[in-house]
C-alpha cells in the first residue's frame, strides 16, 4: 500500500467525519490520545459526535494515528455509543462500538483490514473524557481526550 493509498484513506476518512451545519448544529469534537497494546503504541487522533439520535445514542467516529513498535497504524473508526448519566453525578457512562478501518506501516510491509471495536468509557460534562477500547487490532487502547462544542 502507497502512500498515496494512506493519504487517500485519511481524506475518506476527514470527509466521513466533516459536519453538515445544519444538522450537526450541536454536535461536538476534540482531540484524544493514550496508548494501545498489541501493537504498544502511543495513539493521537480525533474525533467527532453527533447530536443525540434517539434514545441516548450518537454516532463518534475517531480517527487515531499510532506510533511505536517499529510501525505506524492508522485506525479510522466508525463507532456508536449509548450514553448512560450517572445520578447526582456531571459524569456520564457511555458504552458502544462499531467497525473500523487500519492502516499498518511498517518497513517493507503495509496492509490494510477491517477492524470491529467495543468501547466503554466516562465524559464529565465539561467535555473530559476516558475511555477503554477493545478491538480486534490493537487489541486494547486507553485513550483520554476533550470534546468541545461547534457552534453556538
Amino acid at each position: 500500500m502507497s502512500r498515496r493509498v494512506c493519504l487517500r484513506g485519511l481524506g475518506l476518512a476527514a470527509a466521513l467525519m466533516a459536519p453538515a451545519a445544519p444538522a450537526w448544529a450541536q454536535a461536538t469534537f476534540g482531540p484524544r490520545g493514550g496508548v494501545s497494546g498489541e501493537p504498544d503504541q502511543f495513539v493521537l487522533g480525533g474525533h467527532i459526535e453527533s447530536p443525540d439520535l434517539g434514545h441516548r445514542v450518537t454516532f463518534r467516529p475517531n480517527v487515531e494515528l499510532g506510533f511505536g513498535s517499529d510501525l505506524t497504524l492508522v485506525t479510522v473508526n466508525l463507532e456508536f455509543v449509548h450514553w448512560m448519566p450517572l445520578k447526582n453525578s456531571k459524569w456520564q457512562a457511555y458504552a458502544g462500538g462499531g467497525l473500523g478501518t487500519n492502516f499498518w506501516i511498517a518497513d517493507e510491509e503495509k496492509r490494510m483490514y477491517g477492524n470491529l471495536s467495543l468501547v466503554v468509557g466516562l465524559q464529565h460534562d465539561i467535555g473530559v473524557f476516558a475511555e477503554m477500547k477493545v478491538g480486534l487490532d490493537p487489541s486494547v487502547k486507553i485513550v483520554a481526550g476533550y470534546s468541545m462544542k461547534f457552534g453556538s
